[in-house]
């Protein structure tokens, strides 16, 4: 797949709804797979795409992982056995760790239903979201690859799973250039239904919402909010979102 994008009028914000929590919803937060899979399900509602629609802004993750809910989690997966002062510190060490640096990591280990893997991924192999999401770019929106994943201590037995599965994630995305991602994986990081507005030099021109964060504006643009037309080819014979 082949993406690109330029640039027109302003007005239209970048917008995410973030997660607010009350105490009588905390019981669900156990969920966290539940929860996680109704996310993608309301921002595919948002943007009507069947194929391409749901995904996960990485920011949610940081409402989704409260600190008491994932150590208690963390305490009944991750088995610490007896729980006295010395696992009591490498139990909080662990949810430090995934709410500060491997919160994507987790979140994927969740919906494969291998979330019990985290404790030996990051208090022996050292594991964290910088270590394997180097692609396009480090931090924000970065993926991995499965030649990486295959030398990855207990994500090897399940690189191809991981790797299909990161896609939830949309890569971060350039205005300045174009990117190659997987067609029959990538997912667009889309708030509002896409609307045809024009013909491009590669087929349609739709007008779009994209969720914060997720496209770089040009240096030199001097306004926080712009409409963003976009254009992109698919190599295959499908055109469906």
């Amino acid at each position: 797949m082949l993406v690109g994008f330029r640039h027109h009028s302003l007005g239209m914000s970048t917008k995410i709804a973030l997660d607010s929590t009350s105490m009588a919803d905390r019981p669900r937060l156990f969920d966290f797979k539940g929860r996680l899979e109704r996310e993608m399900d309301e921002m595919q509602e948002k943007n009507s795409l069947k194929r391409r629609g749901r995904f996960i802004h990485e920011d949610y993750l940081r409402t989704l992982f409260i600190s008491e809910d994932l150590k208690e989690r963390l305490r009944v997966e991750c088995d610490y056995g007896q729980f006295g002062p010395f696992e009591r510190k490498k139990l909080v060490n662990l949810e430090q760790m995934i709410r500060n640096k491997a919160r994507k990591l987790y979140a994927i280990l969740i919906l494969l239903e291998e979330s019990g893997r985290i404790r030996n991924l990051i208090e022996r192999a050292f594991v964290t979201d910088d270590v394997i999401f180097t692609e396009p770019r480090k931090g924000f929106g970065a993926h991995c690859t499965r030649e990486c994943l295959s030398h990855v201590d207990g994500l090897s037995d399940i690189a191809n799973k991981f790797y299909e599965t990161q896609w939830i994630f949309p890569p971060f995305l350039s205005a300045d250039s174009h990117q190659h991602f997987p067609p029959t994986l990538f997912v667009f990081p889309f708030t509002s239904k896409p609307s045809a507005i024009s013909g491009g030099s590669y087929g349609t021109v739709y007008e779009i919402e994209i969720a914060k964060g997720y496209l770089e504006f040009p240096k030199e643009c001097p306004v926080r909010e712009i409409h963003i037309h976009f254009h992109f080819t698919i190599s295959s014979r499908s055109t469906t979102f």
